[in-house]
């Protein structure tokens, strides 16, 4: 019976999966033994009863049984999860199952060792684990270890009585704990494996749960009313549940040396010994699983946040500083092995430190003002000081103090806690340089850890062809990014780069994502992947100059363009060299998708591809260019066509279009289209009489260097006229 219930339940959450927004992402599977394990969970909502034993069968086809709170087992809901394995917490002899089971390997169990749900998820206290709960409080239960130790223990006894031909005591404890006597064999080791659940984001209202129950009753109790906002909304609103089994703990460590000393006591009963090493090991073990779970964590960007409040000494910080110190806390924690962080520590969060919007960002900070912690004034957050320590009550801390709750999940991450209280409360200075500093680093490493990765004897260039270059300079306040194009590499930018800093500015020569190394990596790479390592480019120069101009040749300028249609501000000009709005090829962006599509049809039907994948790239330039290249690259190429083409209206900077007059790669009426299309009150189309497409490289790019040079001292000196005026 319990096989079909477990099939038939896997089955439902498989479909509700699908038709819910919850995301279930699970981790550390690799971590799972065969041994029979107690798996230790934290509570916050009552979904992880169903839940774990749910994706532990899902994913390792075992039928576990969970230890659930009583409240649960009531009418044909109480019967079904009886059936699924679970058991109540008031169950007699409930101990005594667990223990036989876990001796024997019948089934593992998961158990949730708080003991109650921690709706605030307060567990620290003045550094020490404790809970504070209506019911309950003080340090956490030691209930799980004691079972664990105590079915290690029964092993360790029945295995002895096996050995030493002990009938009585074997058939004593088979009575006892459901073992069968002719079962005289090595029993595998007990294992205890911490699991952590974290929830992103978590926005506790309204839901459609919430309001069918009031349709349907009005007179719901605050307690229920509380659990069908929090997890309706956990379950309708695009969450992410990360799912964490950590590396087992051998229970046996706890024993051995307990053990062989109170052997050495030969006068001691044996149901003394162990009295002895309960009392004595029953904390240790706790505290090493229950500190695990709570250093598992996903860290994600409303922790930050709501920590770098909670740690700000000054009610006042620039937002700008705030995002510097959200943004370089990430960084800091995601180099902290093993520090685990969630997808919204990485790639777009440069959003914040880039002069782009960020949703993410938004979304909590509405939460925290909402509930009166935080609000904007003169482009800085004020920190309401007297409702981040105001109480709140156990019934609703999740509806009402939810940023409160969101900080509590990290307090046991002290190194988390530091690293936020070290940046929020630097100086804007110190900020700006080490971000500048870190970036730049990071660009390097990521190209250096790229080249060794996807490098091809006879096909990869050298790593001077590749790597970022960065050339400061101290006689301009102004930096100048520059973006190179399509299977090319920073080097392609180089020249115009050394002119540009010959002439007193400070000069960037980011490396996108995928080119520069090898070109098989360009199969793992999206346009997105491109967007984010002009970011990057973009805070470096943001963070040491004044003043950022962006420049890009081919589809680097589509990237200039694309950035400027979603910065505001913070940009002071910008230029676009042969942008390839419009390929001369007009097939590559209507023909790809459909041979992409074909070739994935093939291999779902388990034939090979019929459409080759690979091109062969006859470059202008072969010293710097990738010698072939893939559909997957031609159709981001398309796509970042695309989205550039939809943000042109947005474009204000003042822009200079320049483009070749027979370009045989971008056409020459994308520099029409770009001209015609964007906002700028200020721009200006200049034709070079080149019929090659690589003008920063080949014949005529001495004119395009002046060209551009000439643009960029005339908005300098706009600028600065402008400035006198006001």
């Amino acid at each position: 019976m319990a096989s079909r219930v477990f099939r038939a339940t896997t089955a439902m959450i498989d479909v509700l999966h699908r038709i819910l927004k919850l995301s279930i992402h699970v981790e550390g599977l690799d971590h799972l033994s065969d041994r029979p394990t107690l798996f230790v969970v934290n509570h916050f909502t009552r979904m992880e009863t169903f839940i774990i034993p749910y994706v532990l069968h899902k994913h390792t086809d075992k039928e576990l049984r969970a230890l659930a709170d009583d409240s649960l087992f009531k009418g044909l809901f109480g019967e079904y999860l009886k059936r699924m394995g679970a058991r109540s917490t008031h169950e007699p002899l409930r101990n005594r199952m667990i223990i036989g089971d876990l001796v024997t390997g019948r089934h593992d169990w998961v158990i949730f060792p708080e003991g109650v749900m921690v709706k605030s998820k307060k567990v620290v206290h003045h550094g020490k684990l404790k809970f504070v709960h209506p019911t309950r409080g003080g340090r956490p239960h030691t209930g799980a270890a004691v079972l664990a130790l105590k079915a290690a223990l029964v092993r360790e006894r029945f295995l002895a009585a096996c050995h030493a031909g002990d009938i009585g005591t074997m058939e004593e404890l088979g009575r006892k704990y459901g073992i069968a006597v002719d079962q005289c064999q090595s029993f595998p080791e007990l294992v205890v494996t911490p699991v952590n659940i974290t929830f992103y984001p978590l926005r506790p209202n309204d839901n459609v749960v919430s309001r069918i129950a009031i349709g349907i009753r009005s007179n719901i109790d605050e307690r229920l009313m509380e659990e069908l906002k929090t997890e309706g909304s956990l379950l309708l609103k695009n969450t992410d549940m990360t799912i964490y089994f950590s590396p087992p703990v051998e229970v046996k460590n706890y024993l051995d040396r307990p053990l062989a000393a109170c052997r050495k006591l030969p006068l001691l009963p044996e149901t003394q010994r162990e009295s002895i090493v309960l009392s004595s090991q029953r904390w240790p073990l706790t505290r090493e699983f229950m500190k695990t779970i709570y250093a598992t964590t996903a860290v994600n960007l409303d922790h930050l946040f709501c920590i770098g409040l909670r740690e700000l000494k000054s009610d006042f910080i620039p937002e700008e500083d705030f995002h510097r110190a959200l943004y370089l806390s990430a960084l800091t924690i995601r180099e902290s092995e093993p520090r685990r962080v969630h997808a919204s520590l990485h790639n777009t969060l440069i959003n914040l430190i880039a002069n782009e919007p960020h949703p993410p960002l938004e979304d909590i900070f509405h939460l925290a003002e909402e509930e009166g912690m935080v609000r904007r004034e003169g482009g800085c957050y004020r920190i309401i000081r007297e409702n981040l320590a105001r109480p709140f009550s156990f019934a609703n801390v999740r509806l009402e103090g939810t940023t409160r709750v969101i900080a509590n999940e990290v307090e046991p991450m002290s190194f988390v806690v530091k690293t936020l209280a070290h940046y929020v409360n630097r100086s804007s200075v110190r900020l700006r340089a080490e971000i500048v500093q870190r970036l730049h680093a990071l660009d390097v490493d990521r190209f250096e850890q790229d080249y060794e990765l996807y490098y091809e004897q006879g096909l990869s260039k050298a790593p001077s062809i590749g790597r970022p270059f960065f050339l400061r300079s101290s006689s301009s306040d102004t930096g100048i990014l520059l973006c190179h194009g399509y299977l090319a590499a920073p080097e392609e930018m180089r020249p115009l780069g050394d002119f540009l800093h010959d002439a007193g500015y400070t000069v960037y020569g980011t490396r996108l994502q995928g080119f520069g190394t090898g070109p098989e990596q360009l199969l793992d790479v999206t346009w997105e992947d491109w967007v984010v390592s002009f970011n990057r480019a973009y805070a470096i120069l943001r963070n040491s100059c004044k003043k950022v101009v962006l420049g890009g040749f081919s589809a680097g300028a589509l990237l200039v363009l694309l950035n400027a249609s979603r910065k505001k501000n913070g940009i002071e000009s910008i230029f676009c060299i042969d942008t390839p709005l419009i390929l001369m090829d007009r097939r590559a962006c209507t023909l790809t998708p459909a041979a992409l599509g074909w070739n994935r049809l093939m291999k779902k039907v388990h034939l090979p591809a019929t459409i080759e994948e690979e091109i062969v790239n006859d470059s202008e330039t072969p010293e710097i260019n990738y010698p072939h290249h893939y559909l997957s690259g031609v159709r981001e190429l398309c796509n970042l066509m695309e989205v550039c083409r939809d943000g042109l209206p947005a474009v204000q900077a003042p822009c200079l279009i320049i483009h070749g007059s027979e370009d045989p790669v971008a056409d020459p009426q994308s520099a029409d289209v770009v001209y015609a299309k964007i906002g700028s009150a200020i721009k200006k189309q200049i034709t070079i009489d080149a019929a090659h497409h690589n003008i920063v490289q080949k014949e005529g790019r001495e004119e395009v260097f002046h060209e551009v040079l000439r643009f960029i001292d005339r908005q300098q000196e706009e600028t600065v006229k402008l400035n006198e005026e006001a």
